[in-house]
């Protein structure tokens, strides 16, 4: 059952993420059209209170976090009087009863008992602080690496976007007012603020028209954009693929462990897959100690039986397992017989020689190598960028009395 209600949980987050982010981005499109030159003022107040709308049935049925998003824009539309306050408290009034008499029946049926699902987060996360029981963020967390994640190379060019346009700049200050209001919160997850990225792609696209435009009429100067663009985005791409290569430690351990030679004779086997190895590629995809055999679950594979488990408690009962894939550094009783490598973070590399010296040292290894070009040596040689990598990551465990 335990597995069952995890299961579900997952599929929930999932298949609603595309409608929640789709709810957000028509209620910023609404509130962006206000801005539009020529808009009547019935025009403008129709707009608001549908983006107001939108963004309060999401917050009530979906991700209440939104309330963040909205009261700034809610803030910023009395200011700029494109509504006024008791229009917003009426039809605020109306939606989030509209939203609670959806959300209220359905969810109080899956669990046998009143619930509203965003009420009971509330309580949780933030009234009794226990968000940090997920997991701890430093404050900077959205700024310094989601937001650099979901942006790439647009990021800085979003920021001048905002600045260069005015209209922009006011949403802009909003989702701002978001992402400093989600920072408070001691567990972080790029997917909390996510519903910002449209906003920060119309700053990017605003930022590349007001570069391009004294270029417009040069076919050369385009040409050479354009390949710019093409190559930057290659390299990114190339980057973000190596880095994530190495970032499913889950994954490698699991092949790693049906690849060793020592196991293979043992006809039976429990494994526990701890929470890191479960998250990071060691799925059910995975669970096999033959690829040749029959992929049946328990996996019965030439005789044998290899059992896995993600759900018990591991400082209870290690004893129930022969083979246990961990991120803990030791366990008793339990011998380490392969240590799995996996991304650790990218730092900033101190050189040590200026680069003159760097270069004279490349030149002869490549010299005695026989060989021009080595991706890595280049790599070591210039680039102000270290990848760093935890070689012990992932731990393969054996039992001591298990073979």
């Amino acid at each position: 059952m335990r597995r069952l209600h995890k299961r579900k949980i997952a599929l929930t987050i999932i298949f609603g993420f595309a409608l929640i982010n789709h709810t957000v981005q028509i209620a910023l499109g609404q509130y962006m059209i206000t801005m539009k030159r020529g808009k009547t003022n019935s025009a403008r107040k129709q707009g608001t209170l549908n983006a107001c709308s939108f963004l309060t049935i999401a917050a009530v049925i979906f991700r209440l976090e939104l309330v963040a998003l909205l009261a700034p824009i809610v803030l910023l539309s009395l200011i700029s009087k494109r509504v006024t306050f008791w229009q917003l408290v009426s039809r605020g009034f109306l939606v989030t009863f509209a939203g609670l008499e959806m959300t209220l029946p359905i969810d109080s049926y899956f669990w046998q008992k009143l619930t509203w699902p965003e009420g009971a987060s509330l309580i949780f996360n933030v009234l009794e602080g226990k968000s940090a029981e997920w997991g701890v963020m430093p404050w900077h967390f959205y700024l310094t690496s989601s937001l650099p994640k979901l942006l790439g190379i647009t990021y800085p060019l979003a920021l001048l976007g905002f600045v260069l346009n005015r209209k922009v700049f006011l949403l802009g200050a909003c989702t701002l007012v978001f992402v400093v209001a989600m920072s408070c919160l001691g567990h972080k997850e790029t997917r909390f603020i996510i519903y910002i990225v449209p906003v920060w792609n119309l700053s990017t696209s605003i930022c590349v028209h007001r570069i391009t435009s004294p270029f417009r009429h040069s076919r050369w100067i385009k040409l050479g954009l354009m390949s710019l663009i093409g190559v930057v985005a290659a390299l990114n791409m190339a980057f973000t693929a190596y880095l994530s290569m190495h970032n499913y430690p889950g994954g490698a351990a699991m092949m790693a462990l049906h690849s060793r030679e020592d196991l293979r004779p043992i006809q039976e086997l429990n494994i526990h897959l701890d929470n890191l190895v479960s998250q990071t590629g060691g799925s059910r995809f995975l669970q096999l100690n033959d690829l040749d055999g029959a992929q049946n679950y328990p996996l019965t594979t030439k005789g044998r039986l290899w059992r896995y488990d993600k759900l018990a408690n591991i400082t209870e009962s290690s004893h129930q397992f022969d083979v246990i894939l961990s991120e803990q550094p030791e366990l008793h009783n339990f011998q380490a017989l392969e240590h799995v490598t996996a991304f650790d973070g990218v730092r900033r590399r101190h050189f040590k020689a200026p680069l003159s010296d760097r270069l004279f040292d490349f030149v002869q290894s490549c010299w005695a190598k026989k060989t021009c070009f080595s991706f890595h040596s280049m790599w070591d040689t210039l680039s102000p960028i270290e990848i760093v990598f935890n070689h012990k990551q992932i731990t393969i465990f054996l039992q001591t009395n298990a073979t």
